[in-house]
Parts: structure tokens; C-alpha cells; sequence
């Protein structure tokens, strides 16, 4: 993946429902119904605080 390039970019976020999953996004598929491309289930006994984000450093 080219990251320096928009549309070929990625999302992750943190889903809470009755369970919490770690989510990340094919960003220029957003939209069309395929755009999951990770989905992990997180453990009870971890958890994402709210406000959780990512940043990515090619280095």
C-alpha cells in the first residue's frame, strides 16, 4: 500500500457493542459493502480507551 497516497489508504476504529472489535478499513472501498479488511474480537480483559487512534510513521 502506497500510505502517502489517499486513496489507498486505511481506517481503523474500535467497534463497542456487547463485545468490542478492532476494525480496519480499506479507505477507497468505504462504501461499497467490502471495505473490512481486519475485524479482530477484543478480549473482556483488554480494553481501547475512548479517543483511541492510530498514527502511522514509515520510518
Amino acid at each position: 500500500m502506497d500510505f502517502g497516497n489517499l486513496e489507498s489508504s486505511s481506517m481503523i476504529y474500535v467497534v463497542f457493542r456487547q463485545e468490542c472489535y478492532l476494525v480496519v478499513l480499506d479507505a477507497k472501498r468505504i462504501g461499497d459493502g467490502d471495505e473490512i479488511v481486519l475485524k479482530l474480537e477484543v478480549p473482556e480483559h483488554l480494553s481501547f480507551p475512548f479517543g483511541f487512534h492510530e498514527f502511522w510513521d514509515e520510518k
